[in-house]
């Protein structure tokens, strides 16, 4: 089954160690190990990273030919992910093209910077990376005997003391548990850790289905959303593959960042449960809303609390 490779470029990466991963991606991603698909891989660039993309081209030159880069306008990383969902199932229609269509699509972020590994007598972590990945693609219905599968999560780890893992210890899961607790049980059977992830695998099908109408599209916290919007609906198979432990350039995110990304979850669950709770006979259901929202106010301050003791505890 062709399965094809999106990779978004990093927005304002400083760091050299994560264009060399980014190159090392798209070079393994050339020789086939990573995607199937007649087409290249899809670079996702912001235009307002244009000026770093040209740096990359200079200084990864022995790159060009080996990716199609496509140029948009966005105002965050899931909003470039849409931009290149389309492009891909846009692809997929387009009537004059010889290619036969792609079936799923691996998702990478561009801005990887660490990859370490749990156990120091592995394989060398960036290679375990690769492999996770190639099973990722094969569970997507790619391979003799594989199982079909609609979305694959890729859970990592991360330090403990790190933003990204306080971000959904005190944010993520307690604000999921408060707006869509089945949700949050059927991730946790899932052994779903990083419900906001960055990597995945999907079949088309399942993005064509998830991103268009009723159902909403929002520019961040996107992954979250598809799940939220997969489990209600059921039928659709997810499944959960550990990639090792992860870094990107902003490992070393602050307080302010964290608290951004929380209290942009918040803002997504509440709207998604007005939407889900507006239908039907019953319709809205106001006094419950202020409940829970009561609720989750306080979530959001308790994980602005422990956030800021543990990131900024001198509150510089």
């Amino acid at each position: 089954m062709p399965v094809r490779l999106m990779i978004t470029f990093p927005y304002s990466a400083k760091s050299p160690d994560v264009y060399d991963k980014l190159s090392q991606v798209l070079s393994i991603a050339r020789e086939r190990q990573l995607h199937t698909s007649e087409r290249p891989p899809l670079l996702v660039i912001n235009n307002d990273s244009l000026d770093n993309y040209k740096d990359f081209c200079k200084n990864y030159s022995t790159l060009k030919g080996s990716y199609s880069p496509h140029y948009v306008w966005a105002v965050d990383t899931c909003q470039m992910w849409l931009a290149g969902w389309g492009k891909i199932l846009d692809d997929n229609r387009d009537q004059k093209s010889k290619m036969p269509p792609d079936k799923g699509i691996i998702q990478v972020p561009g801005d990887l910077a660490t990859i370490k590994s749990e156990n120091p007598h592995e394989q060398d972590p960036f290679q375990h990376f690769i492999s996770q990945l190639t099973t990722m693609r094969l569970w997507l219905g790619d391979g003799k005997g594989a199982k079909k599968v609609h979305f694959i999560l890729g859970d990592f780890e991360v330090a403990p003391q790190k933003a990204k893992q306080l971000i959904d210890t005190y944010g993520t899961f307690p604000l999921l548990y408060n707006w869509f607790p089945k949700i949050a049980e059927e991730l946790r059977k899932l052994r779903i850790n990083r419900p906001r992830s960055e990597f995945f695998a999907a079949s088309t099908e399942f993005l064509e289905k998830l991103t268009t109408k009723p159902l909403r599209k929002f520019a961040y916290e996107q992954t979250l959303v598809l799940l939220i919007h997969a489990i209600r609906a059921g039928g659709w198979r997810i499944e959960r593959q550990h990639i090792g432990i992860i870094e990107d350039y902003g490992g070393d995110r602050g307080f302010r960042e964290a608290t951004d990304q929380i209290e942009r979850t918040e803002r997504v669950l509440k709207l998604l449960w007005r939407e889900t709770n507006s239908a039907g006979s019953q319709g809205f259901r106001r006094e419950e809303f202020e409940k829970l929202d009561e609720r989750s106010t306080a979530i959001r301050r308790n994980a602005m609390i422990c956030c800021k003791n543990i990131l900024d505890p001198a509150g510089s």
